[in-house]
């Protein structure tokens, strides 16, 4: 069991490989070959069967309706008397004298069944009770069979192809069966007109199969040529795709390495201009500021007002020493993205002397990217301080949270009608930070809410880009 097991998983295996190794085409060819060959096939032996059952009725109904009007008006409606035998063997003996068919054996029944009459050629046959019941019935039924011959002497048995017919006789004039008459008539001639049939129908149905198979390989042939120049097409277009994927996707990369180039770049800027500006102007007003409170102090009194101009002075240089310090990030390489928030919030409490709650879901481990790192402290620094300049830093509060990668930042302040038409007017800001949040591929958005103003930032932790 085991080895012929193993014999048919070969057997399998090699008809795979050999499937395998034919093309599409070639295998639909071959099915569809199959399926019209296995049509041809059928349909022959169908017609084939068909035309030689009618020849077989159809000779034994003209063979029979000739016998019948026959011994029909030979008995007259009548059954046997002695004076109709002579009768009947005439009718038996133009039956005999047939050239195409001849009658080689009759046998006539009454109604009950009993012969009445009989011509026997040397036959062997029996009578089978369901054709003479239905041929009592008014149907007649023939069958075209190989009857066998009596013996005669030492000669070996011999059979004969007989068409051998039950037909009902009918009264003349009422039509009503009164009798069953066996007839069996010679069909040599009947073989042959079947075999000739036989031959026609398969040269024909040959001839329509030949056709067939030839337009299929045609259709197959010109189909599979159409299936071959679009798979080149096809493997061309797709070669194609894929280059031109493999440059989307370095220049996505590229795209991705400018945008934290530029983003550190614009940093590495601001920080210039903040250095700029404490070593220049800041520097300068120090010591202008020096120079007017010396010179006050030399040409007044002791408890004389101070100078406005150096009063001024100082204020200007609170300013740019504030300005300077915003331009200037905090080292955030060694930071999380929450105690960078954190940074932005306590920074701007230092400089501006206002309170932030701060509610931060932040998890300890969250990797983040330099760039979105200086996203998220610019976006707390500057709606923190439209904060302080447009609301005068009443009720501020930073939410932020990280979910699926995510980055979702909310800033929220009370402002009154007029700072709210102060903050809407003044869009810098705003510009600012909605360009450095969807460089990063994130989302900004500012609504205002009764006294309340929000600003919601939304920015990817994992470059996407």
């Amino acid at each position: 069991m085991t080895q012929q097991w193993w014999v048919v998983r070969r057997i399998r295996n090699w008809a795979a490989r050999g499937l395998r190794r034919i093309s599409l085409s070639q295998r639909f060819f071959l099915i569809a070959l199959s399926v019209v060959l296995a049509a041809m096939l059928i349909l022959g032996n169908w017609t084939s069967s068909y035309v030689s059952e009618s020849i077989t009725k159809g000779v034994a109904g003209t063979a029979a309706a000739s016998i019948e009007a026959l011994i029909s008006q030979s008995l007259d409606g009548a059954m046997l008397s002695p004076d109709r035998r002579a009768a009947l063997q005439a009718v038996f003996t133009v039956g005999n004298s047939a050239d195409a068919t001849r009658l080689l054996q009759i046998r006539v029944r009454d109604i009950a069944g009993s012969v009445v009459f009989e011509s026997l050629g040397g036959l062997e046959d029996v009578a089978a009770p369901e054709d003479l019941s239905d041929a009592a019935a008014g149907v007649l039924n023939a069958h075209l069979v190989d009857v066998p011959l009596k013996p005669v002497g030492s000669l070996p048995r011999s059979t004969l192809p007989i068409i051998k017919i039950y037909t009902p006789l009918r009264r003349a004039e009422t039509g009503e069966v009164f009798g069953v008459a066996e007839l069996y008539f010679s069909a040599r001639t009947v073989r042959e007109l079947q075999a000739q049939a036989r031959s026609d129908v398969w040269i024909i149905t040959a001839l329509i199969g030949f056709v067939s198979v030839g337009t299929l390989a045609l259709l197959v042939d010109v189909t599979g040529n159409i299936i071959t120049l679009q798979r080149q097409r096809l493997a061309k277009t797709l070669r194609e795709t894929r280059s031109l994927l493999r440059q989307n996707v370095a220049l996505r990369a590229a795209s991705e390495q400018l945008r934290v180039e530029s983003s550190l770049a614009n940093e590495h800027v601001l920080a210039q201009v903040g250095s700029d500006i404490h070593d220049g102007p800041v520097q300068l007003l120090t010591l202008l500021i020096l120079r007017l409170t010396r010179s006050g102090a030399e040409g007044s009194e002791p408890d004389a007002p101070a100078d406005p101009s150096a009063e001024l002075a100082r204020e200007a240089l609170e300013d740019l020493r504030g300005i300077s310090a915003g331009l200037v990030l905090p080292e955030l390489a060694k930071l999380g993205v929450g105690e960078t928030i954190a940074l932005a919030t306590s920074r701007h409490e230092s400089l501006t002397g206002t309170e932030v709650r701060r509610e931060l879901d932040i998890p300890n481990s969250t990797r983040t990217p330099i760039a979105a790192k200086i996203c998220a402290y610019r976006v707390v620094q500057e709606a923190l301080n439209n904060a302080y300049r447009h609301g005068g830093g009443q009720d501020q509060r930073v939410k932020a949270a990280v979910y699926n990668g995510w980055l979702r930042l909310e800033v929220t302040n009370r402002v009154s009608d007029a700072s709210r038409q102060t903050s809407s007017t003044d869009q810098t800001g705003l510009r600012a930070m909605r360009f450095r949040v969807e460089s990063q591929g994130g989302i900004l958005a500012v609504s205002f809410e009764a006294e309340l103003a929000r600003i919601d930032a939304r920015i990817p932790l994992d470059s996407r880009g």
